[in-house]
């Protein structure tokens, strides 16, 4: 291969990783890698010695391609054996689907709102933008302390969010795209 990256022209170089596959960690490989665009190439010869690494360790072919059913009103995906046994998978296991490569687009909306007899009413519109989210990707807002040791919202100091009245108060997140609502998790 030349010295020259096929995708943006930039230096390759060469390095050694820790090549990972399904998570685990078959081995240090030589690749190459471009300095300007991140594209990495395996040479023939390395690409054969992965191969090879997998299926002495079994996981050479777990990815296949499965196609969905219906099951009544419910949509099925069928797993074949071996991928079952490799991800210790059985009918009482419970898993998590979630969407992948998919960006959410909406309206982020965060509020303070205050407690009133037995009700909450906005208090104050914190933030109220269009946003896009990588499905993956966690939208997080870090808890720290202001310079005289008050528990804060990081991401509210730049806003100078203050609270002039005493109470009960909460912050209230919501998010709306087109077509659906979304769950949030505060940790």
């Amino acid at each position: 291969m030349e010295n020259k990256c096929i995708s943006c022209s930039g230096k390759l170089e060469k390095q050694i990783i820790d090549y990972k596959i399904y998570g685990i960690s078959i081995g240090k490989f030589p690749i190459l890698v471009c300095d300007s665009c991140g594209e990495q190439w395996f040479s023939e010869e390395t690409s054969k010695k992965i191969e090879e690494k997998e299926k002495e360790i079994g996981i050479f072919g777990l990815s296949i391609d499965s196609k969905v059913s219906y099951s009544g009103n419910s949509l099925i995906i069928r797993i074949p054996q071996n991928i079952a046994k490799f991800m210790k998978l059985n009918e009482k296991s419970k898993i998590n689907i979630e969407p992948e490569n998919k960006n959410i687009s909406g309206n982020l909306i965060i509020k303070i709102q205050k407690k009133i007899n037995s009700g909450w009413n906005d208090y104050k519109l914190v933030y109220d933008k269009i946003i896009n989210i990588g499905a993956s990707s966690v939208l997080k807002l870090d808890i720290g302390t202001d310079n005289l040791g008050r528990r804060i919202f990081e991401g509210f100091n730049n806003l100078n969010i203050s609270l002039n009245e005493s109470g009960n108060y909460r912050i209230y997140i919501e998010f709306k795209d087109k077509n659906t609502n979304w769950e949030f998790s505060v940790r």
